[in-house]
């Protein structure tokens, strides 16, 4: 979860009973204690998952000393409660742990990622996940031929009503959200890099619609240090969709009826 702070992360793992069985914050930002990380996650093993944000808070009482810098207690309640609806998503989406894992949930107000998808009314598409010699490659669209997952991902949008924008630079997406948010656009359904999430964090927050966003693989300019040539919508390689995930998300999308 990103915070004006930096990015912070929780892994939990779960016995059989629904216990934590160990968990473990980290992140790029400053607090004190030093310990205080390892504190409030030994303070989550052996609660059930219901019972972690009450936990956490225990803890962060307890650690009446804690100095915490650009994030608050309520980020971590959050990013508790984000970790432990994985569990709940993974089994009512008919995910496994690597598929729910590659989830992220973009909740505002503390959306349910079902919640949000059942007002979803767009669909927004990475280009770089488009073939690198598409004719579509660098302009919203898709003729939906059948050479790439962007095109699966059309059809199963057009199948419900959905309004599909390919989004072709940083920029582009930008306005693509301000628009969204001018048309009262209740939620959406999208790809992209986790790593262009969390350090692109504020254009999302900023819009203020919530939505579910499924994690893309292979060549992203984040692993090939192409992060410029992308916001300006001239990276070449070739991303993938987790075509598998997207399917499992999109069934929980209603079919919108068709205007006119």
């Amino acid at each position: 979860m990103k915070t004006a702070g930096g990015a912070i992360y929780l892994e939990l793992e779960v016995d059989a009973e629904g216990r934590v069985d160990r968990a473990l914050f980290s992140g790029a930002v400053q607090f004190s204690p030093s310990d205080l990380f390892v504190r409030l996650a030994e303070g989550l093993r052996g609660n059930r998952l219901e019972d972690c944000a009450a936990g956490l808070r225990h803890g962060l009482q307890a650690a009446s000393d804690a100095d915490l810098l650009g994030f608050e207690a309520g980020d971590l309640e959050h990013l508790v409660n984000l970790a432990v609806a994985r569990r709940s998503q993974a089994a009512r989406f008919g995910m496994n742990r690597e598929q729910s894992n590659t989830l992220i949930v973009h909740s505002p107000q503390g959306e349910a990622a079902e919640d949000i998808l059942r007002q979803a009314t767009v669909m927004l598409v990475p280009y770089c996940a488009k073939l690198a010699d598409c004719k579509f490659r660098f302009r919203d669209g898709c003729s939906e031929c059948g050479k790439c997952e962007v095109g699966d991902a059309y059809a199963m949008a057009r199948e419900r009503g959905l309004r599909v924008v390919s989004i072709t630079n940083f920029e582009h997406l930008q306005e693509t959200l301000a628009e969204m948010r001018s048309d009262e656009v209740p939620a959406y359904v999208g790809m992209c890099c986790e790593s262009f999430y969390l350090k692109r964090h504020y254009a999302f927050q900023e819009a203020g619609i919530p939505a579910v966003l499924t994690d893309i693989s292979g060549a992203t300019c984040y692993e090939l240090r192409e992060e410029d040539l992308a916001y300006a919508g001239r990276f070449r390689a070739e991303a993938h969709l987790k075509l598998d995930v997207v399917e499992k998300v999109m069934h929980f999308v209603p079919t919108l009826p068709q205007s006119g």
